[in-house]
């Protein structure tokens, strides 16, 4: 038979030399001593291990270190104790600690005369921009729509009726070989008073900027007093990203496909934080870090199948994390009918000399007919509708205008001329292309 005893209940602690907060004072040598007394209701009575835990100094190598220890306790009969220590100069409380082989209880004994320091946040002086969007702590995002200048931002903003100057020193960044060191001169804002004197001032100041993050030191003056002195950033870039699309082609500035899907291929970079790029609102490139370098780490490839529709557009957005944006807008055309070929001759016809006969091609979107004999090309015919590539542009992509295809339903049609032939047989090649990619041949 296996007896078993169950125990739920921890040691009891309790403070007998506490103030009413459950403090000890430390005396003149450092050391604090802690008295109470501690209790165990198991039963059968088990073996209560009671111990005090603290941070202590030691000298090693003429440097204090401090290391936290665990040290017995000697609990009298009736579970008195006393017990005296002197802890490290930069801790505030002791820990006593009472296990009776199941259950632990701890009490932490706090310094009356030792109180731990609270850290106080700074107080945010009141300063605000209203072109500018806010990330805390005087830090701004220039929006992409708040100026055009490429290398400057004038900020508007309001400060406490009380400031008489405010002051932006651009920060230095010195090269990684420690040239480039320049002392920057601070930069005035305007200031315009509010003649209601419960109302904050309005201000102004053009900085410079780059794109990417740019650190200035702002101060604020209220008289002769510094009331702030602090960091700031502008996370700056009006340049919207740079798009290149090797594929699709754009033929008379339409999209033309023999398929359901078009393939979008190009590149993508942002001189600063990266960037969206999306086709039809799928996600085809996306890339953020203000970490980047620009160009030279956030280049992406891209390569995106994007479902289509004849007669339907294909909207493209390049966005990057300041809000510039590029646009474009190509109506689609899907043909998956090859052209229809008529060649005025048939195998093994005989043609004298001078003779000579036509070959036409048909289709809705008809771009090249070519004749060749014996595999060399003896004439050709074409729509020449413009090839280009993929521009986006700042403009309201709905705005973008189509002009009127040629038409491209008439036939395309040439003569074939026999008389510089020599007699014998000969091999007819016939080749019709539209813009979708079909494609029609004929041989006799």
């Amino acid at each position: 038979t296996l007896a078993t005893n169950f125990d739920g209940k921890a040691p009891t602690i309790k403070l007998t030399n506490a103030d009413s907060n459950g403090n000890v004072t430390i005396d003149q040598t450092g050391a604090v001593e802690v008295k109470g007394e501690v209790k165990d209701d198991t039963n059968p009575k088990q073996n209560l291990t009671f111990t005090v835990k603290y941070s202590k100094d030691e000298v090693v190598d003429g440097e204090v270190q401090s290391e936290q220890v665990e040290e017995p306790v000697n609990v009298a009969t009736d579970g008195s104790f006393t017990v005296k220590v002197i802890p490290s100069a930069s801790t505030y409380s002791v820990t006593l600690v009472a296990n009776d082989g199941v259950n632990t209880a701890t009490q932490n004994v706090g310094f009356a005369n030792r109180v731990m320091p609270t850290k106080t946040e700074p107080k945010l002086y009141n300063i605000s921009l209203s072109n500018a969007n806010s990330l805390g702590a005087y830090n701004w995002i220039v929006p992409g729509n708040s100026g055009t200048s490429l290398d400057s931002f004038t900020a508007n903003g309001k400060v406490s009726n009380k400031a008489t100057e405010i002051l932006f020193t651009k920060a230095n960044r010195v090269k990684d070989d420690g040239s480039g060191y320049e002392d920057f001169d601070p930069i005035a804002a305007t200031i315009t008073k509010s003649t209601n004197a419960n109302a904050d001032s309005t201000f102004t100041v053009t900085l410079p900027m780059h794109p990417g993050i740019n650190d200035f030191r702002m101060i604020v003056k209220e008289g002769s007093d510094v009331v702030l002195d602090t960091p700031v950033a502008f996370y700056f870039d009006r340049q919207a990203p740079e798009v290149m699309f090797s594929t699709p082609k754009l033929y008379g500035g339409r999209i033309f496909t023999n398929n359901d899907t078009v393939k979008f291929k190009g590149v993508i970079s942002d001189d600063f934080a990266g960037y969206t790029l999306k086709i039809n609102n799928l996600i085809a490139s996306d890339n953020f870090s203000t970490d980047s370098k620009g160009k030279e780490t956030n280049a992406q490839s891209f390569d995106r199948d994007v479902e289509v529709k004849n007669g339907e557009f294909v909207l493209i957005q390049a966005i990057d994390q300041m809000s510039s944006a590029l646009y474009g807008r190509a109506p689609v055309i899907v043909d998956k009918d090859a052209p229809s070929v008529t060649l005025g001759i048939k195998d093994n016809d005989h043609v004298e000399a001078n003779h000579k006969i036509s070959v036409t091609a048909k289709d809705d979107h008809l771009k090249l007919l070519r004749v060749k004999i014996d595999g060399k090309e003896v004439n050709h015919a074409s729509n020449g509708l413009k090839e280009t590539d993929i521009k986006l542009s700042k403009n309201n992509p709905y705005d973008a205008t189509f002009a009127d295809l040629k038409d491209l339903k008439d036939p395309l049609k040439v003569d074939v001329d026999f008389n510089s032939l020599s007699a014998g047989k000969h091999l007819i090649t016939v080749e019709a292309v539209d813009y979708a990619g079909n494609v029609a041949t004929k041989n006799t």
